[in-house]
């Protein structure tokens, strides 16, 4: 079974590294492949189709959130996703601060999400990242991330100082993640 991929799309190269499709899908020169452009980490290649697994997105909501719903006050996710009876749209029960509730669809909603600005911490991938802590990866070693004068998040696994040769946060999340607060 073939699988078609979109741009942004994030999946599993050969079922183990994380990338992001940037580009295709295309046929190979001779036609002897379907192939994409990935990312990983900030480094671009060439991936044929048939290495390529999606990864599934995680849910865009779920009970419990904030959100600001198009043309209305906010409220607070209380139930769902249910899928409409007429079409496949998915839809919410949304709780106002007058006890009202609404029920709009999965594509009028949007998170209220405050915003990060403490320098000891970092938001990769929907993950936020305490820099002041250590991560174990999959292989049982244990990081330390710091930010660099350039932003940029770099870590070690050595006893040293973290330095502006040292991996990228994004690199060490594709390669020997999932990463593990400890």
């Amino acid at each position: 079974m073939t699988e078609t991929f979109e741009v942004g799309q994030k999946v599993r190269i050969h079922g183990d590294v994380e990338a992001e499709v940037t580009y295709g899908p295309f046929r190979s020169t001779y036609g002897t492949y379907t192939g994409y452009v990935v990312r990983i980490g900030e480094m671009e290649r060439l991936a044929r189709e048939g290495d390529l697994t999606a990864i599934p997105e995680a849910p865009k909501f779920s009970v419990g959130d904030k959100v600001a719903v198009h043309g209305r006050p906010e409220g607070t996710l209380v139930a769902g996703p249910y899928t409409g009876h007429f079409d496949d749209v998915a839809f919410w029960v949304v709780e106002h601060s007058n006890g009202g509730h609404t029920t709009p669809s999965e594509g009028v909603l949007s998170k209220v999400v405050e915003r990060v600005t403490d320098e000891d911490v970092y938001e990769y991938g929907g993950v936020i990242y305490d820099l002041a802590a250590k991560y174990r990866d999959q292989d049982g070693d244990v990081w330390r991330f710091e930010r660099q004068s350039n932003g940029k998040i770099r870590g070690t696994y050595f006893s040293r100082d973290v330095s502006q040769y040292d991996d990228e946060l994004s690199f060490v999340v594709a390669e020997y993640g999932p990463l593990t607060k400890i």
